[in-house]
């Protein structure tokens, strides 16, 4: 039974994170290997102490084992004050393909890459309300995006209500 907590170094914290890596590893071979970090996540009461400073040793563990990606969200989805962004920091330590994701729009993903921050960005919550994202996105069209203070809850709905489906979405004409 692994209990980990609070205060504790984020070696031991990581710990187990690596070892599942280090065996995907053993197994099948770096080159097949990819993993995605949520830092900011608080699910289930899961929390990294400091996330800049974390994801640069969790990078450069991961950067030993070259590994093929990472996907990791760039801050929090759930508090759009808190700005802090940890793909930039977690691309000094790493030399794998980086993914990001998390409150980007096309132009800003464009730009995101071409400055070097990450390698291609993930669209998550675009794609619920666009289920013709790429469609949008190729035609230089708008996206429809509510930008409610919860996107999740919105995407998926009050569960008391009838729930609005990922395909009850329009699509472009």
């Amino acid at each position: 039974q692994r209990r980990v907590h609070g205060g504790e170094s984020i070696e031991t914290r990581a710990r187990f994170l690596l070892e599942v890596v280090d065996a995907c590893v053993a197994e099948i071979g770096a080159d097949r290997v990819g993993i995605r970090l949520s830092p900011f996540v608080t699910y289930n009461a899961a929390f990294w102490e400091d996330p800049v400073r974390d994801v640069a040793y969790v990078a450069t563990e991961l950067a030993k084992r070259k590994i093929v990606f990472v996907h990791i969200e760039r801050r929090d989805l759930m508090n759009p004050a808190d700005t802090r962004d940890v793909t930039s920091e977690f691309k000094k330590h790493f030399s794998g393909l980086i993914i990001s994701n998390i409150k980007f729009d096309r132009e800003e993903a464009e730009k995101y890459i071409d400055e070097g921050h990450a390698d291609a960005i993930a669209f998550g919550v675009p794609f619920m309300y666009n289920p013709d994202l790429v469609r949008r996105f190729v035609e230089n069209r708008p996206e429809r995006n509510p930008q409610p203070e919860n996107p999740l809850a919105s995407a998926y709905g009050d569960m008391s209500k009838p729930r609005v489906e990922y395909n009850d979405h329009p699509f472009l004409e």
